[in-house]
């Protein structure tokens, strides 16, 4: 069930998701909301069921996500801000891709797996941590985040840093990569014009 409240203060409109094990579905005629609270009921986010909510600033997701799913948040360029529980162990697929306003996101500690295109074209994105728990990060996970200036991997269970994974990352000054790393793919770093610091 989706329930639609308006705040009196500053006549935004409010949308609180709840009842049911899994978001499905979002009619059309709802995706100008600004802020999404969904209730810990719910267990599952389906992929890209937040696609295109050009006007969503706010989410907030309870404790009883594990995973996000392909897409679900994608092309949300008005996105601010997001607050992943530490129960999620997955990002998928293009998750936050072409969220152009969100200018920070902390991957929680027990994230093993982020997917391809995760944040491509997350322009306004500045730091990253990769946290300790993580052994995958996906193709372009980080392309054409124009503004990430700092990457910090703390994962050591990271092998691979796959193609195009930080291409055009054209502000990237620094980055550490872990021992653990031994393949570099093709155009990992290309157009990281301003990295001087590996």
């Amino acid at each position: 069930k989706i329930h639609q409240e308006r705040n009196n203060r500053s006549n935004i409109e409010v949308v609180i998701l709840f009842d049911g094990t899994k978001i499905k579905e979002i009619k059309e005629g709802i995706c100008n909301i600004k802020f999404i609270k969904i209730e810990p009921t719910i267990s599952k986010i389906d992929k890209n069921i937040f696609k295109g909510f050009s006007s969503l600033i706010e989410v907030t997701i309870p404790q009883s996500i594990t995973s996000l799913n392909e897409g679900c948040f994608s092309d949300c360029s008005s996105l601010t801000k997001i607050d992943i529980p530490s129960t999620v162990t997955k990002i998928s697929d293009n998750a936050f891709e072409n969220c152009s306003s969100l200018t920070k996101i902390d991957i929680p500690q027990n994230v093993t797996e982020i997917g391809s295109n995760t944040f491509k074209g997350c322009k306004s994105l500045k730091t990253i941590i990769i946290p300790k728990s993580t052994k995958i990060i996906g193709q372009g996970c980080f392309n054409d985040c124009e503004r990430l200036e700092k990457i910090s991997i703390e994962s050591d269970k990271i092998t691979i840093l796959n193609e195009s994974t930080f291409k055009n990352c054209i502000s990237l000054r620094e980055i550490n990569i872990p021992s653990s790393v031994k393949i570099l793919k093709k155009e990992c770093f290309m157009n990281c014009s301003s990295l001087n610091q590996i």
